[in-house]
C-alpha cells in the first residue's frame, strides 16, 4: 500500500526554513499593534482647561461673519473678509518652530491663522481706531475658542493693541 497517512510520509513544515527564524517576532508585532491601536489620540490645546479658569467661567466664543472688501484698491484681493477677537503671541514663542517651517519672528509682521495658506498676505484692521497692518500668514492658531488669529509682538504694535491684549478686528485676506 505505500506510505499511508502517518506512516513514514514526511509532512512539509507548515512555516517553511526560511520563515522560522522570524517567527519570535510574532508576538512583538501583536503587542505593538495593540499599543497602538489602544492609544490615545493626541491632546490638543483646546481640550485644556484654561489656566485659573473654569470651565464655567470660560468666556464666551465671538462669533466671526464674512463681509465683502471695502477698499479693493489696496493690492490685495480679497474674496471677503472675517471679524471676530484677534490676539498676539505670548513673549515665549521667539524663535520657535512655525506650523508652516520657519521660525516664530516676534519683531516681523506676521500671524497664526487657522485656515488661510501658509503665505497669505492678510490686511488686518483693529475695529476699535481703524489701524491696519499688512501681515504674512507663518503659523496655525490661535487654539483659543473665539479668537480668529494671532498676531506677531511687532503687528500689535502697529494696531496698537499691546496693553489689551486682543482686541475685535477685521481680516482680509490677499494673494499669496
Amino acid at each position: 500500500m505505500g506510505a499511508a497517512h502517518g506512516q513514514g510520509a514526511r509532512r512539509a513544515p507548515l512555516l517553511g526554513p526560511f520563515l522560522a527564524p522570524f517567527l519570535f517576532l510574532a508576538p512583538a508585532m501583536v503587542l505593538a499593534l495593540a499599543l497602538t491601536l489602544s492609544a490615545p489620540g493626541p491632546v490638543l490645546a483646546q481640550d485644556l482647561p484654561l489656566a485659573g479658569i473654569s470651565e464655567q467661567e470660560a468666556p464666551a466664543p465671538e462669533l466671526t461673519s464674512v463681509v465683502p472688501s471695502a477698499e479693493p484698491e489696496t493690492g490685495l484681493a480679497p474674496a471677503g473678509a472675517e471679524e471676530g477677537r484677534i490676539s498676539h503671541y505670548g513673549p515665549g514663542f521667539h524663535g520657535r518652530r512655525t506650523a508652516c517651517g520657519s521660525r516664530f519672528d516676534a519683531k516681523a509682521l506676521t500671524m497664526a491663522h487657522k485656515t488661510l495658506p501658509c503665505g497669505t498676505r492678510v490686511k488686518v484692521t483693529n475695529l476699535k481706531n481703524r489701524r491696519t497692518v499688512i501681515v504674512e500668514v507663518t503659523d496655525r492658531g490661535p487654539n483659543l475658542p473665539g479668537r480668529i488669529g494671532d498676531l506677531s509682538t511687532a503687528a500689535a504694535r502697529e494696531l496698537d493693541m499691546t496693553r489689551e491684549g486682543f482686541v475685535q478686528a477685521r481680516l482680509e485676506p490677499g494673494l499669496r
